[in-house]
């Protein structure tokens, strides 16, 4: 493990980073799982607020995906073999679409874990990408969740490049999942749009349990 820390740290120091301060947006933090902690914390205060309705939760969601994750190339996997052929306006739909899905139906499956208390211990190098190692204990409930985060630099800051919840790959479920719905809405682009707007309004439909 500390033979995977040093290469870890050289990474960072490659790409010009200082261990004292990476900044990503209005996240300063020192190391890659000091950025995960705070994008996770605040994660959880937006869960957890009150005063806030499901659809806030949502916009406050979608806010923190298009700052720290790596949209486009996430909607880019997600998409497939399709978004080669689309035009930049489809393009653009298809980003947009794609991280309103995402974030809605985030909001939707960590509803259980609002409360929780989320802890990013780990991190280390694998290949050029950062990798930090999470977890998410709801006590209450005695739920448990293992979250692995795949980082790239991107600037200054981090990019998320994928997320694995319980060993599965965000970029590949739904890859999978599109591929299918590609294929049932007509195999065309503007099918795969109205897909993407059907499973939006249907995440929506469904009651926050837990």
């Amino acid at each position: 493990m500390r033979r995977i820390m040093t290469l870890a740290i050289a990474l960072i120091a490659g790409f010009g980073f200082s261990m004292s301060e990476v900044r990503a947006d209005h996240i300063v933090v020192a190391t890659p799982n000091d950025f995960i902690q705070a994008l996770g914390d605040e994660a959880m205060r937006v869960l957890q607020d009150p005063q806030s309705t499901r659809e806030e939760r949502e916009r406050r969601f979608l806010a923190l995906y298009r700052s720290h994750f790596d949209g486009r190339d996430i909607a880019q996997a997600i998409v497939g073999r399709p978004w080669q052929s689309a035009t930049t306006s489809e393009r653009n739909g298809l980003n947009g679409l794609a991280d309103e899905y995402i974030t809605r139906k985030l909001v939707f499956h960590l509803w259980a874990f609002r409360g929780a208390t989320f802890k990013a211990p780990w991190f280390g190098a694998d290949g050029g990408k950062i990798i930090v190692i999470s977890e998410a204990s709801q006590p209450e409930t005695r739920k448990h969740l293992n979250i692995k985060w795949i980082l790239r630099p991107e600037g200054r800051a981090w990019k998320i490049y994928d997320v694995y919840i319980e060993g599965f790959s965000l970029r590949l479920m739904e890859q999978r999942e599109f591929k299918s719905l590609f294929h049932r809405f007509g195999g065309t682009v503007a099918g795969l749009m109205r897909a993407f707007s059907e499973e939006i309004a249907k995440i929506s439909r469904l009651e926050l349990r837990g």
